[in-house]
């Protein structure tokens, strides 16, 4: 048999064979490398997220336990004592110290409260302080797997600059300067459109993510090598706030708060907006915690501590009832003869007793200012004039015989629909001094008189009259 003859129809069909074969295999390849690409982005934005919200839980713990701390305890409640972390040590950097307007990386930190105005306080999160387990990561982060810290200095500062670290301070004038003793501005969070998302933020945390094509990241590197930026044109769609967005900016005029941005769009979906000027690289990704949450938590906590506090007071066998009050424009807190509607008082003042709450409060609930804050009302048996405690008592809500009461006025409202009993806005907390008008403090007309009447109710806030307040007994 002579050999056997391959024809040339047959061997192209061959070849189109082994070219088709090569596409295909081709395609499985791309395709495989594609969704692998996916399943490590969503991942990555899995583990990112998980990772964000672990650190905003543990610096809201960390701000509401100051007793925690080695002994002896010197942050108040509300204040951080693991400040963000410049040095990239996981450690944090003491109490108070931050960066400043003019710092420049290598340079020392500084007290916030000596900084003033300039103060800014940003940097990695505390990590290993705070116990979030970030995984492995390397010195530099080149991959951005550690969260920046950035935080209102508010947080930062002690009682000598800034008295009042409570609800009372949301709404009120900026000073910034120590010892002007007004608050630094809260942080403001914008999209990628430049339109406000909140301007009321207390701390943020940032996950850098991958490199965006800025600057190197090294140790010597500013910000802006992890912390991404948007620029927003004229001419985008409305409503839009043309402008430059920076998270990594520090350097803007003292005053102005620190804006972050921030987008849930991808960086695909980023690409086609027309209205945002190149290059847009953002891969940063945005977790904040606004002065309402954050307070939420600090409240419930001073709320305990308060109402231990008196509990412990009563059951004391020399004196089995509880204190009377201080006036509402008491800063000290100081006690005042028969009152029986006001803040709770801390300290002895005219009551002449020998006693007081603040022998059983612990410093850093007084250091914050919570005294200012509550509002108490004790009955009229169960003061030292007379001790019985019981019926008739004070009324909540139609139940009678309610020995004391305490209420957590909330923020001030300052703009309309104002609080029923107001008429205006609200202004507890001014440079120094604290409003003498329940009113200031207090959202009910019914509760504002219920100081004479000793009838208070729960009353469910709404639209036309906004009623922050909530009332606890203290029994």
């Amino acid at each position: 048999m002579g050999p056997i003859r391959t024809l040339p129809h047959m061997r192209r069909n061959q070849q189109g064979l082994v070219f088709y074969a090569f596409v295909l295999v081709t395609i499985f390849v791309m395709a495989g490398l594609f969704w692998a690409q996916t399943l490590w982005q969503g991942d990555r934005a899995a583990r990112d997220l998980k990772v964000l919200q672990q650190a905003r839980d543990a610096v809201l713990a960390h701000l509401a336990s100051p007793e925690l701390d080695p002994p002896p305890v010197t942050r108040r409640l509300g204040q951080l004592g693991m400040m963000p972390d410049l040095a990239f040590t996981g450690l944090g950097a003491a109490t108070g110290l931050c960066a400043y307007r003019t710092w420049v990386p290598g340079a020392p930190l500084a007290i916030a409260a000596a900084s003033g105005a300039a103060a800014r306080c940003f940097g990695r999160l505390p990590w290993k302080s705070l116990g979030v387990d970030l995984g492995p990561v390397d010195t530099n982060d080149i991959q951005g797997r550690v969260p920046w810290l950035i935080v209102s200095p508010n947080l930062a500062v002690t009682k000598t600059c800034m008295p009042n670290l409570t609800p009372l301070v949301v709404g009120s004038p900026v000073g910034n300067g120590c010892p002007a003793q007004l608050p630094f501005p809260w942080l403001t969070v914008v999209d990628e459109r430049g339109n406000v998302l909140s301007n009321r933020v207390a701390f943020a945390l940032i996950m850098p993510g991958p490199p965006a094509g800025g600057p190197a990241r090294n140790a010597t590197a500013t910000p802006r090598a992890w912390l991404n930026a948007l620029q927003v044109n004229p001419g985008c769609p409305t409503p839009c706030v043309p402008g430059y967005y920076d998270n990594g900016a520090y350097q803007h005029a003292n005053g102005v708060p620190t804006t972050l941005v921030t987008t849930d769009l991808s960086s695909e979906a980023l690409q086609r907006l027309p209205w945002l000027a190149d290059p847009r690289q953002y891969h940063n990704r945005v977790l904040w915690v606004t002065v309402d949450e954050m307070f939420r938590v600090l409240e419930a906590r001073a709320r305990r501590e308060l109402d231990q506090a008196l509990l412990r007071f009563k059951s004391n066998a020399a004196h089995p009832y509880f204190p009377y009050a201080a006036n509402f424009n008491a800063l000290d807190g100081a006690c005042t003869a028969n009152l029986q509607f006001g803040h709770p008082a801390v300290l002895d003042g005219g009551c002449g007793s020998g006693y007081s709450l603040q022998a059983i409060l612990n410093p850093w609930w007084v250091d914050a200012g919570w005294h200012q804050y509550f509002i108490y009302a004790v009955s009229p048996t169960c003061v030292a004039a007379s001790a019985a405690c019981g019926a008739p008592g004070l009324t909540l809500d139609g139940t009678k015989g309610i020995n004391a009461l305490l209420l957590g006025p909330g923020s001030p409202i300052r703009a309309a629909p104002f609080a029923a009993s107001r008429g205006g806005p609200q202004a507890p907390l001014a440079l120094g001094a604290l409003s003498p008008l329940p009113a200031d403090y207090i959202d009910s007309t019914a509760n504002v008189n219920a100081g004479t009447s000793g009838i208070f109710a729960s009353i469910a806030p709404s639209v036309t009259a906004p009623n922050d307040d909530r009332l606890d007994i203290v029994q």
